[in-house]
C-alpha cells in the first residue's frame, strides 16, 4: 500500500495573496472545536514538535478511530489548504526535520521567513471571493 505524505522540509507556507487582513486571527473557541482551532492549539503551544502528517491525522481522523495507514492511503490536501493558513492568516514554517511552527502574518518572524531565500516558498490556496 502506498502511503501519501503532506510533510515538507525547509519550507515556508505563506498566507494567501488575497488574505484580506493585516493581522492573523485566532480561530474562535467553540463547544465543538473546529479543525482550525485544534491545529492552532497544537502548533501554538508545541512549536516544532509535530510534522504536518501528525497534525492533520490528529486533528481530522484519530478521534474517528481511523488508522494512520488508512488515513494516508489516499492523498490528502497539505497545509496550503488549512483554514488556519487560508482564513486566519498564519504562516507555517517547516524546519530541516519536517517539524512545523506557525507565525502570524504581522510578526517580524513571518517576514524573516518570507524573505529567507534558503527556504522553499509556497503560497496558501487562495480564499474564495
Amino acid at each position: 500500500m502506498t502511503i501519501h505524505t503532506t510533510n515538507y522540509v525547509n519550507t515556508f507556507i505563506e498566507a494567501p495573496e488575497n488574505f484580506p487582513h493585516t493581522a492573523a486571527g485566532i480561530p474562535p473557541e467553540r463547544k465543538q472545536k473546529t479543525i482550525a482551532r485544534k491545529q492552532y492549539e497544537l502548533l501554538f503551544h508545541h512549536p516544532y514538535q509535530f510534522t504536518s502528517d501528525e497534525i492533520l491525522y490528529t486533528t481530522t481522523a484519530k478521534h474517528k478511530g481511523i488508522t494512520e495507514e488508512a488515513f494516508f492511503a489516499k492523498g490528502k490536501p497539505c497545509f496550503r489548504a488549512s483554514p488556519l493558513v487560508k482564513q486566519y492568516g498564519w504562516g507555517v514554517h517547516f524546519n530541516q526535520d519536517g517539524k512545523m511552527a506557525i507565525y502570524p502574518i504581522e510578526s517580524p518572524k513571518y517576514q524573516q521567513f518570507r524573505e529567507n531565500s534558503d527556504l522553499k516558498h509556497i503560497q496558501a490556496m487562495r480564499l474564495r471571493k
